[in-house]
C-alpha cells in the first residue's frame, strides 16, 4: 500500500484551505470568547480515533451545561466539587495464594488433556 505524493496545485489548494480554517476558527473563537478556545484545545490533544471503551462519550451543547449547572444551582464559572477518591482495592497475600494455586491447577489439569 503506497501513499501518492501530491502535486504542487493539490498543495497550495491544502495550503488555502488550511489558511481559511485558522481564520474562522479565530473569528469564532472571538465570537464564543475564551470558553471555546479552551474546549478547541483540549480536544485537539485527544489522538483522533481514540475512544474509551464501552459507552459512547456524550457531548452537550454550552447551553445544556448551562441548565445542568443551573439546575445544580451552580453558576458557569463554579467548578463543581470534586469527588473523593475511591479506596483501593488491596488483595491479602493468602487469597492471591489461593488464586495462584487454582490456576496453576487449571494449567497442569489442561496440559494432563493435550
Amino acid at each position: 500500500m503506497s501513499a501518492s505524493i501530491p502535486s504542487v496545485v493539490q498543495l497550495q489548494r491544502a495550503i488555502k484551505i488550511a489558511e481559511k480554517i485558522q481564520q474562522l476558527e479565530a473569528e469564532l473563537a472571538s465570537i464564543l470568547g475564551e470558553s471555546h478556545a479552551v474546549a478547541r484545545s483540549v480536544a485537539a490533544e485527544v489522538p483522533q480515533g481514540a475512544r474509551p471503551r464501552g459507552r459512547r462519550p456524550y457531548t452537550f451543547s454550552a447551553a445544556t451545561l448551562a441548565k445542568r449547572a443551573a439546575a445544580r444551582g451552580q453558576s458557569e464559572e463554579t467548578p463543581a466539587p470534586a469527588a473523593k477518591p475511591r479506596k483501593k482495592f488491596k488483595m491479602s497475600p493468602e487469597g492471591r495464594a489461593a488464586i495462584v494455586a487454582a490456576q496453576k491447577a487449571r494449567w497442569a489439569k489442561q496440559k494432563g488433556q493435550a
